[in-house]
């Protein structure tokens, strides 16, 4: 088996057609593995990802549904092929999941060979992959400039709410704003339009999501992009009433914990948790002890199991008012929905789910949006990251070549780049020429060197357009369509002009007697009689 072929999940238990796809994919070029139980294709992804899953949607208890959903989910960068027996009606299920990015289309049994075989060689060009920690205005400069209409939702779990953008030609046709009950969890448009947008734009940290294009309800906004975000950063102060209520202090860098609990057990259990996410913590039984630890060093959030203590929270307010707290109460988390959050304290049931005290911390120190990006344009992608004014560690994989590139940047500024044995400039003008690949971020930031500190970034990236990949776009050949004649120079589109070469060019001023001579080895004579 080639190293460099694509390994294709086929989840389907009809044997005949799977016989048959057996032998339609007989090549090299494909690597392919049959499951029919769910449990054990989920197993074989997250043991090494595929390329491509074939789902058939007629499998019993809709498994074949479940796994194309768990995969979009999970596995944003695989491509997804919907296959079912023709006879069965699936429609509502396949206007769900095409929603999907990942989702390349459905075809019915048995395939059609052709067209298996074209999705499977379809090609994105630019990169895929993960960004973190960027803001909703930069993620949507980067879409409208790379991708000619594209539909995006962007969530705010802890908020429930939901923002979705649709953008055509660069700009943003309509916008949704969806608020979710807490109890009845139903879902409710609450504003559309412009004003939608302000408040999506207002969105501090959560996750987006790039969906497969569907027309909108009607066209909401028609406001050129640079005057619609002028004007949402114009409103913003009066217009933002965040219900998060860590929103008011923005992003929160947590690096130092103090955990004050009477439990040792618990005390504990969370202390280890907390070192292995790589947080330092301060583990005390009293508030006594919590108010005396930090007189001596401040921390970043406070752990505590002590709710019912008012003048130890009030404390923490009036002299870390900039610290959240994160509250562990003894309650049910039916209970802990209703009570939602009291003040700038976030509730943590008892006894604590080790994986939502995880989630939460990543809420809470999370800057920006995270989500996947697909056909992004590298010198695009080098550029959001640049203005994401944070430190990155870039790893962008040229599929072409299969070689593993870095870029290093320091708030703004870049530090290093490295591409094979090419280091510094060098290294990141190839980077920037690279037309296919995919990328992620590193959570380490350790540039082994400083080669590109010193070059201002906006005069880098200028010197690295030079080496942007040159589409092939065939220039129109001027004697194309001349049956249909030449439109008028003079702006009327009535009456074309007719263009016979072997006559000579007839009058532009309507007398047929004296016809311009056409001669491209000498170059053309001036219509007024005058040689240019």
């Amino acid at each position: 088996m080639s190293p460099k072929s694509k390994r294709i999940l086929i989840f389907d238990e009809d044997p005949s057609h799977r016989r048959h796809l057996q032998q339609m994919l007989a090549s090299d070029e494909w690597e392919l593995v049959f499951e029919d139980e769910l449990y054990q294709a989920t197993q074989r992804f997250k043991n090494r990802p595929f390329d491509f899953v074939i789902a058939c949607l007629d499998m019993p208890d809709e498994e074949g549904e479940e796994l194309a959903l768990w995969v979009c989910e999970n596995y944003p960068k695989r491509k997804v092929i919907l296959i079912a027996n023709p006879d069965e009606d699936f429609s509502a299920v396949l206007d769900d999941l095409r929603q999907h990015k990942s989702v390349l289309g459905f075809l019915p049994k048995p395939l059609p060979t052709r067209r298996l075989l074209e999705m499977l060689d379809q090609q994105d060009t630019g990169l895929v992959g993960q960004v973190q920690r960027m803001n909703v205005i930069d993620l949507l400069q980067v879409m409208r400039m790379n991708k000619p209409q594209c539909l995006v939702t962007f969530n705010d779990q802890f908020t429930r709410t939901e923002g979705i953008l649709y953008l055509r030609g660069g700009e943003v046709i309509h916008a949704e704003l969806y608020v979710t009950n807490a109890r009845t969890l139903e879902r409710e448009l609450k504003s559309e339009g412009a004003e939608a947008f302000n408040r999506i734009v207002q969105f501090k940290n959560g996750e987006f999501q790039e969906k497969n294009w569907q027309e909108p309800s009607k066209i909401s906004i028609q406001m050129p992009f640079d005057n619609l975000s002028m004007n949402a950063a114009t409103s913003m102060d009066e217009l933002l009433n965040p219900q998060d209520p860590f929103a008011s202090q923005g992003p929160v860098s947590v690096r130092n914990i103090l955990l004050v609990d009477t439990d040792p057990m618990s005390r504990m259990i969370i202390q280890r948790t907390l070192f292995t996410e790589g947080f330092n913590c301060i583990s005390l039984k009293t508030p006594q002890e919590a108010m005396a630890a930090l007189d001596d060093e401040p921390v970043d959030l406070v752990i505590t199991d002590t709710l019912s203590q008012q003048s130890f929270l009030k404390w923490l307010q009036q002299h870390y008012p900039q610290s959240p707290v994160v509250a562990i109460v003894n309650v049910s988390e039916d209970e802990l929905e209703e009570m939602g959050n009291i003040g700038k304290i976030r509730l943590l049931a008892k006894p604590i789910n080790l994986r939502k005290l995880k989630q939460l911390l990543a809420e809470i120190s999370q800057m920006g949006f995270k989500g996947f990006l697909s056909q992004i344009g590298v010198f695009d992608f080098v550029q959001l990251n640049l203005s994401a004014l944070d430190r990155k560690k870039l790893h962008i994989r040229d599929l072409a070549t299969h070689i593993d590139a870095k870029i290093y940047i320091d708030r703004g500024r870049f530090v290093h780049a490295m591409y094979k044995d090419l280091e510094g400039e060098e290294a990141f003008y190839k980077i920037i020429s690279i037309e296919n690949g995919d990328f992620f971020e590193d959570p380490s930031f350790d540039p082994p060197k400083d080669t590109l500190s010193e070059i201002q970034p906006h005069k880098l990236m200028i010197r690295a357009a030079r080496f942007l990949p040159v589409k092939d776009t065939p220039e129109p050949s001027p004697l194309e369509n001349s049956a249909e004649g030449l439109t008028s120079l003079f702006g009327d589109e009535e009456q074309p002009l007719n263009l016979n070469l072997g006559e000579g060019l007839t009058s532009l001023f309507g007398n047929d007697d004296a016809p311009i001579q056409l001669n491209l080895g000498e170059g053309l004579t001036s219509l007024l009689g005058e040689e240019v």
